[in-house]
């Protein structure tokens, strides 16, 4: 009796900006998603883009409009602390509560009120909805939205036990300065800007840490951005400057409040209450009550011809305009098999250089280069025989003689350099038709993966990267008696219909037993 659709709205406002993204449902499926994007300067929403806001939602009574409440008067405290006058408090987690000071909220709840408002979040919990999604340990992690820095230390169990809001300039700010001189020079300006204010924010909030806090160390730092402001050479620098290893991946913030506006504590999260949607009629239950109230009164044909007009009228409200659907563009996914068989090639080359006389204790191979050690009779071979083998797939090779006592010499051969090759020719496998099984969550994809594997091998959940595509990387460490059980993984993942390929740096060690101990990475690639 009535309709099954409903819609979510998403609206994040950026300096100049509003980002609004639909995701339309029917039946609880997604059946329809597309974005639109506003130039605004004003304090409240303005009139006409509120009047397209709410066309869509009078088209779609079931709509339910989402947004973040960005601001620095935001913070984390534990459960057992009391109510704060001055603040609004709304559920973390199991173990925290996030609150903000009434009077921001007000403003929030100001800005959309030409449209209304059903969900209002807050960033941490989009960092929170991360975090379990994508379980970490003794990590610094940054959430970068418009011109706010959010951050969270987590411990050893993935539990927060610190966090920070920090605001940076807005791009108006250096505009107005007197540095700026051009709109190309203040852009880079402004990213110079930003970045030093990152990097000093990072820099403090981990000295206030270790001040008070002693339970855990940061050895990792991942930056999740929206937009994407640094460079490859600004995070190396970062790293270096900080001496910790730092990862900067996207995080997709509509899907995220998408994600909380559904999730089972929706209502416990957001800092106000969902408005209450009216039902709508279908017309042919309109028509009957019309038709039986008419009969009622005895004068049905009397009114004939005015229940056709009603019935006309009814039908000409209720027909909508067609509108432009907008379909997220799909990237092709890796070709696993290529990226296998092309590792495997790199080791059987590798293997194929050892002279029967030589005993290999260890093979570490990376995607530009190789290193063998092991023990040797005499370092001739090396020169007559492996060098020259080596040297038709690397630009360099050489060998290092450690001063041993035993008959054996210890040797490392370092390589290095690959010679390029068209590999276009050599590794064009059809790009397999992967199962299609909607998003999955890092969990569902480890399950997945430990059935793929031997029973023996230990898998390690390490990082997600997103950016055309999403990419979960693990490490994975198994003990096999051979090089071929391990080529032999390598067929059987080329069987599956996911995108599964091992990745760089593998590395083999002999044990004391004769077995040997690979190490290697693995990668699951998806749609986002």
């Amino acid at each position: 009796m009535f309709a099954k659709n409903s819609q979510y709205i998403s609206i994040l406002k950026y300096d100049t900006q509003l980002k609004i993204d639909f995701k339309k449902l029917k039946n609880e499926d997604l059946d329809k998603t597309e974005e639109s994007t506003f130039i605004t300067h004003d304090e409240t929403l303005s009139r006409d883009i509120a009047q397209k806001i709410n066309q869509w939602q009078e088209s779609i009574p079931k709509t339910f409009i989402s947004t973040l409440c960005l601001c620095q008067d935001e913070k984390i405290i534990n459960k057992t602390n009391k109510k704060l006058l001055e603040y609004t408090k709304v559920q973390l987690n199991n173990s925290f509560d996030v609150v903000v000071k009434k009077e921001k909220l007000f403003e929030v709840e100001h800005y959309f009120e030409f449209t209304g408002l059903d969900y209002v979040f807050s960033p941490f919990q989009v960092l929170n909805l991360h975090l379990e999604q994508n379980p970490t340990s003794n990590t610094l992690v940054v959430l970068t939205v418009s011109d706010y820095i959010y951050i969270v230390i987590v411990n050893e169990l993935n539990k927060i036990v610190f966090n920070k809001i920090q605001k940076v300039p807005e791009f108006k700010d250096i505009k107005d300065s007197r540095f700026y001189e051009s709109e190309v020079l203040g852009q880079k300006l402004y990213d110079e800007v930003y970045f030093l204010e990152l990097q000093n924010f990072i820099s403090k909030t981990l000295k206030e840490f270790y001040t008070n806090k002693s339970e855990c160390f940061v050895d990792k730092i991942d930056i999740l951005y929206t937009i994407k402001q640094l460079s490859d050479e600004q995070i190396q620098q970062l790293e270096d400057d900080i001496m910790i290893s730092t990862h900067y991946h996207y995080i997709s913030l509509k899907d995220s409040i998408y994600e909380l506006s559904r999730g089972p504590n929706r209502l416990l999260q957001s800092y106000v209450k969902p408005r209450v949607k009216k039902g709508k009629s279908s017309t042919k239950w309109i028509v009957l009550l019309l038709v039986f109230l008419l009969a009622l009164t005895g004068s049905g044909i009397y009114y004939k011809d005015k229940v056709i007009n009603i019935v006309q009228q009814i039908k000409m409200t209720k027909k909508e305009e067609p509108k432009k659907i907008v379909v997220e563009k799909k990237y092709p996914l890796p070709n696993h098999i290529n990226a296998n068989n092309q590792i495997r090639d790199d080791i059987v080359v590798l293997l194929n250089a050892i002279p029967y006389d030589m005993v290999v204790d260890s093979l570490e191979v990376k995607s530009d280069n190789s290193t063998i050690t092991g023990k040797m009779l005499t370092p001739d071979s090396y020169i007559k025989d492996i060098q020259p083998k080596l040297l038709k797939f690397y630009k360099y090779s050489n060998i290092q003689v450690k001063d041993s006592k035993n008959i054996a010499l210890d040797v490392s051969i370092y390589n290095s350099d690959p010679v390029e090759i068209d590999t276009s020719k050599i590794y064009n496998a059809a790009l397999p038709e992967y199962i299609s099984d909607g998003f999955m969550p890092v969990k569902r994809v480890s399950d997945q993966l430990k059935i793929i594997l031997p029973k023996s091998a230990v898998l390690i959940y390490d990082s997600t990267f997103n950016l055309n595509i999403s990419t979960y990387n693990y490490r994975v460490n198994m003990v096999i008696n051979s090089p071929i059980e391990f080529f032999n993984l390598l067929s059987n993942l080329n069987k599956e219909l996911y995108s599964i390929n091992v990745s760089y740096p593998i590395i083999f060690l002999k044990n004391q037993d004769s077995s040997i101990e690979v190490d290697f990475g693995l990668q699951f690639n998806q749609n986002k």
